[in-house]
Formats: structure tokens, sequence, C-alpha cells
């Protein structure tokens, strides 16, 4: 690696010390089981810190929301189920010198009822272009309940032992409907 020293030398972030620039980014398994981790899983990202990634973050997009219900290859933030197997693959993660945190995010409107047996929920009624169903429009109390699920996540993910979360916006999940007027991504017009 001495082509490449910045790579391999350690990098402060916020109050972590990463051992070196080497990340393992977030993307999903579809390994858990109805959102619950599975020992598979584990072992596998116990594994990519056992490789020397000085970062590893974990899940592509967990879910934090219950509502939202379990989502196909979303690992549920929100079930305490998931305890024993988060704080498992923390330890490992420290064990072998990574700093771990998780995406965690809410799929908003581009969710589906027929495999939650939840309404979707989004800023507005309006439907998601590829399924087409109509999402229950949110009440301030029930975005308040969807920011305390955030928050949530956050804290049993450090009372599991976890270094941080990223919160997730792209690809049309809840955060950025509420940033598009017409709840569709946000897309950069080029000029000729």
């Amino acid at each position: 690696m001495a082509l490449f020293p910045q790579l391999t030398s350690p990098f402060q972030v916020g109050s972590k010390q990463l051992r070196n620039r080497v990340t393992v980014t977030a993307h999903n398994l579809n390994w858990d089981h109805d959102g619950r981790l599975t020992k598979e899983y584990v072992d596998y990202l116990a594994r990519r810190a056992e490789g020397g990634v000085g970062l590893l973050i974990c899940f592509g997009a967990a879910s934090v929301h219950a509502q939202a219900g379990a989502i196909h290859g979303r690992v549920s933030l929100w079930d305490p189920e998931n305890e024993p197997l988060l704080t498992q693959l923390a330890a490992a993660t420290h064990r072998h010198g990574a700093v771990i945190m998780s995406q965690a995010n809410h799929v908003g409107r581009r969710g589906s009822s027929v495999t939650t047996e939840q309404p979707l929920l989004a800023p507005s009624q309006v439907p998601e272009p590829a399924r087409r169903e109509v999402p229950h429009e949110l009440t301030v109390a029930e975005i308040d309940g969807i920011v305390a699920s955030f928050a949530d996540a956050a804290v049993r993910l450090h009372r599991c032992g976890w270094d941080g979360v990223e919160i997730t916006s792209f690809g049309g999940q809840l955060i950025e409907q509420f940033w598009s007027p017409g709840g569709q991504p946000a897309r950069r017009r080029v000029r000729q």
C-alpha cells in the first residue's frame, strides 16, 4: 500500500479514531429474516472488520419505524429482538479494531402495504410512481413520531455498542419526499 499512504493512515471522525480510511459502505444482503438479523449476516459483517477496514457502515438503510413494518432486505432497527445480534456485531467489530455505524431511514411512500399490512406514510397523498399506491398524508403528530423513531434507533444502537448512525434520505425515501414539491427525487437539469 506504499502507493496510497493516505489510505492506510489513521483518520479522525468526530470523537472516533479510524485505524485507516478503508470503509465498507452500507449495502443490503437480504439475509435478514423479516427484518431480524441472522447469525450469517453478523458473521459476514464481522469478517469485513476482521479484514482490516477502519469503518464499517452496515445495512443499506435499515428501517427505524415500526409502522413501516418489516421490509424485505432491511434490518428493523425498531425491533428490540435485534439487540442481542446488534450487540454481538458491535463487539466483534471493535475486537477487530474497526468503528461501526448503521444507515437508518424510513421508506415513506416507497414501501408497500401489501407486504407490511400498514398504510404507507408520506408528506402528501402523491402516489409512488412504480406501485401507484396512494399513501396516508402524515399529521404533525405522526411526523413527530417518526422523528422520535430515528432517535430511538440511535439510542438502541448506542446501547448495543455502536459508534454512530448515518441518516439516509436518497432515492426517494421519506426525508427526500419532504424536499420535493412533486414527491419525486430532485433531479439536476443539464444545460446544453
